[in-house]
């Protein structure tokens, strides 16, 4: 059941983003990074995997974790864009 709602935000993600990017309310450079994550969530969402595999190549305890750091290190990573 969370695999497709995981595979369902995605698919949400990407085709809101492709609209805001189509009626022109959303800038390119910022498109990129909202189908960056969209992608990268409909990937984890397909294939589950995936995210113990990184998991255990990192050398962290738990996938949630995992997914925390990445979601704390993007964030900072827009928070410099946006003040810069």
């Amino acid at each position: 059941m969370i695999v497709f709602l995981g595979i369902a935000l995605a698919v949400l993600i990407i085709v809101v983003v492709l609209g805001l990017l189509l009626t022109r309310r959303l800038r390119e450079k910022y498109a990129v990074l909202w189908l960056v994550i969209g992608i990268v969530v409909l990937i984890l969402g397909i294939f589950p995997q995936l995210l113990y595999w990184l998991t255990d190549a990192v050398g962290v305890e738990l996938p949630a974790n995992l997914l925390f750091a990445i979601a704390i290190v993007l964030l900072l990573g827009v928070s410099l864009h946006l003040s810069w």
